[in-house]
């Protein structure tokens, strides 16, 4: 069930020529989101902030929009919605590890219980 989950959201929008584009990654692969949110570089709010948001709020209305050509845009990130955070939460809960619980080894690692004297 996993796995199908993640397979029917893997489908993601090409990004715009030069834009870094980061997907969700649940399961060990890379899943589509539900949108964009759009990063500007730190140095654009620095020097012009209202042009950065401007950016920002333009790309998001927008995707296609030339905003995405501009400088101070430097990538976007996939936004999660309520079926990728529930993807999300069943592939972190079948990784866990299972087993002894680890408890502090009074050094500088963790260890398991019984590795303790």
């Amino acid at each position: 069930m996993l796995r199908e989950a993640a397979q029917e959201q893997e489908e993601s929008a090409e990004a715009p020529s030069g834009l870094k584009s980061y997907d969700l990654y649940i399961a060990g692969k890379d899943v589509a989101g539900d949108g964009w949110v759009y990063t500007v570089s730190g140095r654009s709010l620095l020097e012009d902030v209202f042009t950065s948001v401007s950016l920002k709020r333009s790309l998001e209305q927008d995707p296609e929009s030339e905003a995405a050509k501009h400088p101070y845009v430097v990538g976007r990130c996939a936004i999660a919605d309520d079926s990728a955070i529930d993807l999300a939460t069943q592939a972190a809960a079948a990784a866990a590890p299972t087993g002894r619980p680890y408890r502090w080894s009074g050094g500088c690692s963790w260890a398991p219980a019984s590795a303790r004297n």
